[in-house]
């Protein structure tokens, strides 16, 4: 049987004046969170004001009918353009911010694999040819420990000619000063080399690389992508923004090493 419902027969717990209200309270309130997910600041913590050094806020103009994000100088928000406490009005639209935040992450990122490709030229001329040495530094390393045996083999000598009289002991502390400061001289080439050496098997390993490898076909931003391979956004006016990435250092050491054995790759 088909059941009938019949409105308005028994007295309301609550008023239909304060459940319209309520509803329309609950509604506001998912539009309101869908809202603010839909304008979610994934540059929180990385978009920095070029003249004052201060974060940038996210600013959402006319948001219920034609929202406009746009990214403001937090100084200026809060001092406006104060002589001492204020900065410039210095904003960017979310819309270009994001073209260029993405155009910059697209360069670096095809950048950086060109590197991995260059660098697998290496790692398999190496694993192959017994002969490819990727540097001098094994090299170098060799002949300096090699100095600093000879050095502390003559210096030992002196001191076994000096007490069989062979050397005078005037002759003797002139030869031992001598050994000593290239002995000092030579492990401390030995602990340069062995760093660089260490260095250089670092740049083979590449493991940062594989931070931008896995957003290879990136075509939009996203949170991720700013927090792992974005340390800083810097923003000018007119729209110009610098962007530091990650791993700096590691990309400096790899473009140096790979300048340094280009020819022979």
């Amino acid at each position: 049987e088909e059941m009938i419902t019949v409105e308005n027969t028994h007295e309301a717990i609550i008023s239909q004046e304060l459940w319209d209200k309520v509803h329309k309270i609950r509604k506001s309130k998912y539009r309101k969170q869908h809202r603010r997910k839909e304008f979610e600041n994934i540059y929180v913590g990385h978009l920095v004001c070029a003249y004052c050094g201060k974060y940038m806020h996210k600013k959402v103009n006319h948001p219920e009918l034609n929202p406009k994000i746009n990214f403001r100088c937090s100084t200026y928000m809060n001092f406006g353009t104060h002589e001492k406490l204020g900065c410039i009005s210095n904003h960017i639209y979310a819309s270009d911010l994001d073209k260029r935040v993405l155009a910059a992450v697209q360069l670096q990122i095809k950048q950086v694999i060109d590197f991995d490709k260059l660098l697998n030229k290496i790692r398999k001329k190496s694993k192959y040819d017994s002969n490819y040495n990727n540097s001098s530094l094994e090299n170098d390393l060799e002949i300096a420990r090699k100095k600093l045996q000879k050095y502390k083999n003559l210096k030992m000598s002196a001191y076994t000619d000096w007490k069989k009289e062979i050397l005078s002991e005037d002759e003797y502390n002139e030869l031992n000063e001598d050994y000593t400061k290239k002995i000092v001289e030579q492990e401390k080439t030995i602990t340069y080399l062995s760093k660089q050496n260490r260095k250089e098997k670092d740049i083979l390993k590449a493991e940062w690389i594989k931070n931008f490898k896995e957003y290879k076909n990136v075509t939009k931003l996203s949170k991720d992508i700013i927090e792992n391979l974005i340390d800083k956004i810097i923003v000018y006016k007119n729209n110009d923004i610098i962007v530091n990435f990650r791993f700096a250092d590691l990309y400096q050491d790899t473009l140096k090493y790979l300048k340094d054995i280009g020819k022979s790759v």
